[in-house]
């Protein structure tokens, strides 16, 4: 059974067995602009919830909440005014500092140059999107095991060509060529 508000956005859904007995109910809000911005599911005794809030653009900004088995769950996200992401913030429990997190850079021309994900605030791996079309890294003078070189393009009959290359555990250099 569904519960709807003047402007169609869903308000409660209730899941009933064949008893009869409510066994799950999912509840939603929304703001002035019919943006969801507050969640809560509930099953049996489980119950998880997840509140969201909005840039001055309209896209999604920020998270927060718990899942069904009471872990808290945050995430971030920062834009350029153009809408690229810039930054993507992960944290667990109620820590102060990100669990995960994703920086990109842009070139001028607003191409994606690298996204480097950071994993409890350590540098794990940083992807480069500048590279020659066979998938070389470029300015890489040793072995980084935490650099990976993509380079996508179309071949003469349209087909997307994905070069990715790449150091494995043992420091080797690993290219790999995909056609879509």
């Amino acid at each position: 059974m569904e519960t709807y508000d003047q402007f169609g956005n869903i308000l409660t859904y209730n899941h009933f067995n064949k008893k009869g007995e409510n066994t799950v109910t999912y509840t939603y809000t929304y703001d002035s602009k019919q943006r969801p911005v507050f969640y809560k599911y509930r099953y049996g005794k489980k119950q998880s919830w997840s509140s969201v809030e909005y840039d001055a653009s309209g896209l999604l900004k920020r998270s927060r909440g718990y899942n069904a088995k009471g872990d808290f769950i945050g995430r971030e996200e920062f834009k350029r005014e153009d809408g690229k992401m810039l930054a993507v913030t992960i944290w667990e429990k109620d820590s102060l500092s990100p669990y995960k997190r994703l920086d990109y850079e842009y070139y001028e021309d607003g191409s994606l140059q690298t996204i480097r994900y950071f994993f409890k605030s350590k540098l794990k791996y940083t992807w480069s999107y500048d590279c020659k079309p066979e998938g070389e890294l470029l300015g890489v003078k040793q072995k980084d095991s935490t650099t990976i070189c993509i380079k996508e393009e179309y071949d003469s009959k349209g087909n997307r060509v994905v070069w990715k290359q790449e150091f494995n555990r043992k420091g080797d250099l690993v290219k790999n060529k995909t056609s879509l």
